[in-house]
């Protein structure tokens, strides 16, 4: 897992690194409302009823939870759950060092950092060699389909060419990069910046979250 020493730090990681605009949100609000000196995991209930979520960035329930959902798979926020909790009730907090380190000694539990993948998934292949369905894809690449990632792939089934979809899941199992956030990256990439010979090469430049960054920037400032 990649842990961020700062705040300055992964607000860096989210513009350069994520590319789903609820995660961004969900990431920056979640940054908003932690005190920096005194780090409490927020619940997920409160993050699904927080107001500016909902009204001020026009965010339902359901695409809020994708974001969280997200934001854990590209390691910028962690999900917790008290150690003493029964019913583990989900917590988030950022992935910064110090918070990390905070919420541990206070009893939290990191739920299965940097590994988003099921246990026990079947053995795969290094190498695709045909088109197929794209939900048979993740199953037998990544593991179990669950009903926000099956939104995903319905959207990229009727975005992107199915000789596109394979070649990314080839690139991604080739790399040992066997995640869902990692393909759609390079489908998005693709389709922005054009195939060209088929190589994924990361884009450099971030100009969607530039506004979110700024947006939390002076709520953290009116808040200070």
């Amino acid at each position: 897992m990649s842990i961020q020493h700062s705040t300055d730090s992964l607000i860096r990681y989210l513009i350069e690194s994520v590319t789903d605009p609820k995660a961004l949100k969900v990431s920056l609000t979640l940054l908003s409302i932690i005190e920096n000196e005194n780090p409490i995991p927020v619940a997920e209930n409160e993050i699904l009823n927080n107001e500016m979520l909902n009204k001020g960035l026009l965010l339902n329930k359901h695409s809020i939870r994708t974001g969280l959902n997200t934001a854990v798979q590209d390691q910028a926020i962690l999900k917790l759950y008290k150690s003493d909790d029964e019913t583990k009730t989900s917590f988030y907090i950022a992935n910064i060092e110090h918070w990390i380190q905070s919420v541990k000694s206070s009893g939290y539990v990191l739920q299965d950092i940097g590994n988003n993948n099921p246990p026990n998934k079947p053995e795969k292949s290094q190498h695709i060699n045909e088109p197929i369905n794209i939900y048979r894809l993740y199953e037998t690449h990544i593991g179990t389909i669950t009903p926000s990632i099956s939104e995903e792939l319905k959207e990229a089934e009727t975005l992107y060419d199915p000789a596109w979809i394979t070649e990314a899941f080839n690139i991604a199992v080739t790399g040992e990069k066997n995640n869902w956030r990692y393909i759609s990256t390079i489908l998005t990439r693709w389709n922005l910046e054009g195939k060209k010979d088929g190589k994924f090469r990361r884009h450099t430049e971030a100009p969607d979250n530039n506004k979110y960054i700024n947006e939390y920037r002076r709520l953290r400032t009116r808040d200070s």
